[in-house]
């Protein structure tokens, strides 16, 4: 079993990470102005409004919208069993006008026997690409629906749609929201619709589709405030830094939720007391009503104060407080409370809710309104907008399907908001986990706050490591021994770990954590991927890996003189030695100790490999002098990399 792999960042953070991975086996919403009645977005028509239309009021504006129909003279056939969907149906709306777009709806109308098996996906002309459909356990027949972001119903409606005219007469959300992501962009272009299925006999048709763009949102509505824009959040985390996190506690969030919750914040604390600092964390508690926490300020995160302060907290009180609090969702009283008690000190607030609001705040007591009703949000808008208004970002997470998207993009940046995607943390303004586990929000939290802490300060780089078994005997498709596939990207198992992180480039992280069986004389090589999830330079990248036993280092795995491989992102695979020289910075370390820059401890008795990633140029292979901080996924191209080595296993 492996269980040693080193890298140590002297420079900048001197912080040492230690990767650990087991190889061998051993609604009634009032209308927006942008809804359009049926009948007016059937035929895209750009008008003015004044006065009432069809008894909804709105005030008199410009409202553009661009409808585009794809209705294919046959019904096409979806391909199916296809689980990764890197075969689709593909469909095209070319659209001639040009304006911000501030809402996207897409209609589709679609027959299948068991419709959770579909999967979709909606490109902007930007090449901008987002799942809106994701395959469910749904055993309905047929879809035939509007896709929205201002909709509390649900896609899974526990009832078989008719794909008979009217056509899109059902609204339901587009997955984890997804359709905002586009908000902000322009309209102008070709859109690309892909559907797959990601299962086989069960034929599914596409019949036709719609795409609704409009120039206009709900919160440019008069009765909604002005939207106070979001301010980036560049400064990093240090002693300095005080984060609000102000969490729901309401009676929509269950038992189980609740505990996912308690993993999902303590996994961030755990995170944050690992970059110094020590970064300070306040905590609001909200229901009906809103509470702050731990003695009503900000509490350093330390070890001892997560297990003496935080945990019991979490454990304890986290959603105990029913009589104080109650039980209805008011994202007013939150915010409120954010203001009153935190604001002052307060850098960024981190808002987490699971349901939309229902319930304002009136005098010394609240008023249930129901969550469809708008005035919930514009009233919670007022606060939010103060803390923005002082400097502050915020960032809203949704933790279920059943959140308005509308609601958070409303508390954030309205249409300029931005999707958080793991590598834009100084600028993103939501997002939402659609499937609330453990795996999902934690993962989702800790990695907010490495991209908040690696924007400024002197804690930056952040050196993910992956180490997968990549061949057996030469074969890189499969172990000859007993069939186990070792070509495909494989999760550790472990959430948040390493090969979480979303800047990895696609389908990057090709091995395996369990290679199967192996027999004296086998051959096993080995891969390590490495990726600086920060956003600034590591130097002095050292990767120390000590070989296990009953294996042995196996030199020229790839040609004369070639013991090692390496590339830099996409470059031309370089071979390094593993002889101590000055051709290149690798050297297999045989007897007695190694390097105190490799942070390994315990006697050296089967050798250990040490590869320079970075060091001063003209030292040879890799010319790299520092690593750079990845700013998206596979960017830049130098951000990641990895080397490869095979052993033997002994006789």
């Amino acid at each position: 079993m492996l269980r040693n792999l080193y890298v140590n960042l002297p420079v900048l953070s001197a912080r040492v990470i230690y990767c650990d991975v087991p190889m061998l086996n051993s609604s009634n919403w009032r209308q927006p102005i942008f809804r359009l009645p049926r009948w007016v977005r059937s035929y895209g028509l750009t008008a003015l409004f004044t006065g009432s239309l069809l008894g909804i009021p709105v005030a008199e504006a410009w409202a553009i919208s661009s409808t585009n129909d794809d209705i294919p003279a046959v019904p096409l056939v979806i391909p199916e069993g296809n689980s990764s969907c890197n075969i689709a149906l593909t469909r095209t709306f070319n659209v001639t006008q040009s304006f911000t777009v501030r809402d996207v709806t897409l209609g589709l109308n679609i027959d299948h026997t068991r419709r959770g098996e579909i999967a979709a996906f909606l490109t902007s002309p930007s090449g901008q690409r987002v799942q809106i459909i994701n395959n469910s356990n749904d055993r309905d027949d047929n879809y035939d629906v509007l896709l929205v972001n201002n909709t509390s119903n649900n896609l899974d409606d526990g009832n078989a749609d008719n794909t008979s005219a009217p056509f899109f007469d059902r609204d339901a959300p587009s997955f984890n929201g997804r359709l905002a992501a586009f908000y902000g962009t322009s309209s102008q272009g070709t859109w690309t619709l892909e559907l797959c299925d990601r299962r086989s006999n069960r034929t599914g048709t596409y019949n036709r589709g719609q795409l609704i763009l409009n120039d206009q949102a709900f919160f440019d509505d008069p009765a909604f405030p002005a939207v106070v824009p979001n301010p980036d959040y560049n400064g990093g985390c240090s002693a300095n830094t005080d984060i609000a996190v102000v969490l729901d506690a309401s009676g929509s969030i269950n038992a189980t939720e609740a505990n996912l919750t308690r993993q999902a914040v303590r996994g961030m604390l755990d995170e944050l007391a690992t970059i110094g600092g020590p970064v300070q964390v306040g905590i609001v508690e909200f229901a009906e009503t809103a509470e702050v926490q731990l003695g009503g300020g900000f509490t350093d995160v330390t070890v001892a104060n997560i297990t003496n302060v935080f945990q019991p907290y979490l454990t304890n009180t986290y959603k105990n407080q029913s009589a104080t609090l109650g039980s209805l969702t008011n994202w007013e009283a939150a915010f409120q409370e954010t203001v009153d008690e935190l604001l002052t000190d307060a850098d960024v607030v981190i808002f987490i809710s699971d349901g939309n609001p229902n319930t304002i705040s009136t005098g010394g007591g609240t008023s249930f309104i129901g969550e469809d009703d708008a005035d919930a949000l514009a009233q919670a808008m007022g606060p939010a907008n103060a803390i923005k208004t002082a400097g502050k970002h915020i960032y809203a997470f949704g933790v279920t399907e059943g959140v308005n998207i509308g609601r958070l993009v409303g508390i954030t940046d309205g249409t300029n908001s931005t999707v958080f995607t793991g590598g834009n943390g100084s600028t993103a303004d939501y997002d939402n986990v659609s499937t609330f586990n453990t795996n999902d929000f934690r993962a989702e939290l800790i990695s907010l706050v490495q991209g908040l802490c690696a924007t400024g300060g002197t804690n930056n780089p952040n050196v993910l490591l992956v180490k997968r078994i990549t061949a057996i005997n030469g074969n890189r498709t499969t172990n000859p021994n007993d069939s186990t596939v070792l070509n495909t990207v494989v999760d550790g198992g472990t959430a948040n770990d390493g090969d979480n992180h979303p800047n990895w480039p696609s389908n990057y992280l090709v091995g395996e954590t369990d290679a199967g069986r192996v027999k004296p004389g086998d051959e096993i090589e080995y891969t390590v991927y490495f990726l600086n999830a920060g956003t600034a330079n590591a130097d002095a990248v050292r990767i120390c890996d000590r070989l296990q036993t009953n294996q042995a280092f196996k030199p020229e795995a790839y040609g004369v003189g070639a013991d090692v491989q390496l590339q830099l992102g996409t470059s031309t695979i370089q071979t390094l030695t593993a002889a101590n020289d000055a051709v290149d910075r690798t050297e297999l370390i045989t007897t007695g100790t190694v390097p105190a820059t490799c942070n390994i401890t315990g006697i050296n008795t089967n050798g250990t490999l040490q590869v320079d990633i970075t060091g001063a140029a003209g030292t040879g292979i890799p010319s790299l002098t520092t690593l750079p901080g990845s700013t998206g996924q596979g960017q830049p191209n130098n951000a990641y990399g990895f080397f490869r080595f095979t052993t033997t296993v002994d006789q």
